[in-house]
């Protein structure tokens, strides 16, 4: 993931884009494999949705990614961009790993909405 070259600032919390990842994060936290699956951009559905997995290894292997890609506590939305359908947020938390971090996630604009597509660690924060 990388910071789109231009794009309109976004709020601390994301605005829209923002909501919708909260509610990524709160499905992840329940484990709602249904949520989680239909919030899923196309390209991160072909990485995580696995036809010869059935769907408790789907899920468990999405949360082992998550667990390595966003933060586990703490998570805040710092601001971000949004350039036409993609949209970057700065998300800070604390990792699995037990460090804090600043994580870049990214979001592709559908017609259901904001959906997770990717996402990957910027730098340790202090």
């Amino acid at each position: 993931v990388a910071k789109a070259p231009s794009g309109a600032a976004l709020p601390a919390g994301g605005g829209e884009p923002g909501k919708a990842l909260q509610g990524f994060l709160a499905a992840r936290q329940k484990k709602d494999w249904p949520s989680l699956k239909a919030a899923l951009s196309p390209s991160a559905t072909e990485r995580f949705v696995k036809s010869y997995n059935d769907d408790k290894e789907n899920l468990t292997d999405l949360l082992d990614v998550l667990s390595f890609w966003l933060p586990v506590k703490d998570a805040k939305i710092s601001g971000g961009t949004v350039a036409g359908e993609t949209a970057v947020l700065d998300v800070e938390g604390v990792l699995a790993s037990g460090v804090k971090a600043l994580t870049l996630v990214r979001l592709m604009k559908r017609p259901s909405g904001w959906l997770f597509d990717s996402a990957t660690m910027a730098g340790l924060l202090p």
